[in-house]
């Protein structure tokens, strides 16, 4: 397990990052989707900023991402890439780009700074003014160089076994994530359920996983925040965005995970 971790750091310092599945342009749902767009990608990425902080506050948002699980910075690329599509602009008071580099007064110009300065891969110019068609050509060139890192990902993590040992991690976990849960509460857990369910998240890498076998390891079937195809509880090949809570009486966490044919294809973690 230390030399898998220390295989995965090394791929991640020689500057690429991954989706682990297609990543198309967003369809305006997907904007605003609860593990898409708007409410995924950091609010910095978006808001008007001030000239003197906007890249003060773009490089304290570029620390967090490093900072962050791997599976959350694959499902974090896999946005930052559709954000190189759109065409809204951030309306940052005096802001002037630099020549030659993105301009960082539009929300496409802001994903293409992070990609390069989180992941280290190249993204061609993007500015305010740039036409559709460069756009999705930045975005494509960017794509190339994800799906490396995803293959060498997959690679690892098909190898290594990772997460594979799904009695074990349930035995481990799922006491600690529904201890002091009422039974009526479903996909609604203490706040205490937020440490062992992130490490539980961080160890079996739930990207590419079946989502059968999360609710199976919780112990919990989760919410169906925005159903697409869940005809049947049972049913193994749902499609939709499905939640689970940690909360108290003034802290939350929640978890976002996009499922398309019963497999988890992205996550996001909300406080």
């Amino acid at each position: 397990m230390i030399r898998t971790v220390v295989l995965i750091v090394a791929m991640l310092s020689v500057g690429f990052t991954a989706s682990l599945g297609q990543v198309a342009a967003p369809s305006e749902d997907q904007w605003k989707d609860p593990v898409a767009g708007e409410e995924w990608l950091s609010p910095d990425l978006i808001q008007a900023i001030s000239e003197d902080t906007v890249l003060a506050v773009l490089e304290q948002e570029r620390d967090r991402l490093k900072g962050l699980p791997l599976y959350l910075k694959v499902s974090y690329a896999r946005h930052l890439l559709q954000a190189l599509t759109t065409i809204e602009t951030c309306e940052t008071a005096k802001y002037a780009h630099p020549v030659s580099h993105h301009d960082l007064d539009c929300v496409a110009g802001r994903a293409a700074w992070m990609l390069e300065e989180t992941f280290e891969i190249s993204v061609p110019t993007i500015k305010a003014s740039s036409s559709r068609r460069v756009r999705q050509e930045a975005h494509d060139e960017a794509k190339l160089q994800i799906d490396a890192f995803n293959r060498g990902v997959r690679t690892i993590i098909d190898r290594y076994r990772i997460g594979r040992d799904k009695r074990g991690l349930r035995r481990r976990y799922q006491r600690l994530i529904l201890e002091g849960t009422q039974p009526e509460d479903r996909a609604k857990f203490a706040f205490a359920a937020v440490a062992p369910m992130n490490e539980m998240l961080e160890k079996w890498f739930p990207l590419g996983k079946r989502f059968a076998d999360l609710e199976s390891i919780v112990g919990r079937k989760a919410w169906t925040f925005d159903r697409i195809s869940r005809d049947q509880e049972s049913s193994r090949d749902v499609t939709g965005v499905f939640e689970y809570v940690c909360e108290s009486e003034s802290r939350a966490t929640a978890y976002y995970f996009l499922v398309r044919g019963g497999v988890i294809e992205a996550v996001n973690v909300k406080q």
